[in-house]
């Protein structure tokens, strides 16, 4: 062990006296990350979504089959909404998804949506084939996403429509009035991006 000794007590005081007083010193703050959004669960149809701060709900239920979110103030026009329809159990999703689709790309072309994509949600299921448990890769939900372009005097929208495996049909549009779309563009999208669907079976909402 490595012993200090001072030999000069004059010196030993000003060593003393030049060391900083750590008593003194104030805490640094904690840094606490603001909450960004809020999710909403809702459990009858197996689906969530986030809505950001500073948006409040304006009608409708989150947890039933329909409700409308706007951006506060009002007066910029942004706003978040969704529904859903049951269709007849001979409706084919599939069909409408491929038809729709075909339709959206077209308008693509033509320059009336600046975005198109399928979007589907595949999950992976156990099954019994011949007394065994195996697990495959299913479809849960058959969708699409359109963006549409800016057009005067009019709104402006993002649209994302999807079917379950109970023929329920979902239409969730993210609107804007076209002179403020790009204002809230980002948090529309986020919105959009947000909503996820979860098997029934294995739903923890």
């Amino acid at each position: 062990m490595t012993k200090i000794v001072f030999f000069n007590t004059s010196a030993a005081l000003l060593l003393l006296i030049s060391l900083p007083s750590f008593a003194e010193k104030t805490p640094a703050p904690i840094a606490v990350n603001p909450v960004q959004e809020t999710i909403y669960k809702n459990k009858a149809y197996h689906f969530w979504f986030a809505i950001p701060v500073g948006w409040e709900k304006q009608s409708g239920n989150p947890s039933s089959d329909n409700s409308l979110f706007m951006q506060i103030p009002i007066s910029n026009s942004c706003s978040f909404q969704f529904n859903i329809t049951p269709m007849s159990a001979t409706f084919s999703a599939e069909f409408a998804a491929t038809t729709f689709l075909a339709n959206a790309y077209h308008d693509l072309r033509l320059n009336k949506l600046s975005a198109v994509k399928r979007r589907d949600t595949w999950i992976k299921e156990k099954v019994k084939e011949k007394g065994k448990d195996k697990e495959r890769i299913a479809i849960l939900t058959r969708g699409w996403e359109i963006t549409e372009k800016k057009q005067s005097q009019k709104q402006q929208r993002i649209i994302y429509q999807v079917y379950d495996r109970e023929n329920r049909y979902f239409n969730f549009v993210a609107t804007a009035a076209s002179e403020k779309f790009n204002f809230c563009a980002a948090e529309l999208h986020k919105i959009i991006d947000s909503i996820s669907f979860i098997p029934q079976q294995t739903t923890r909402l």
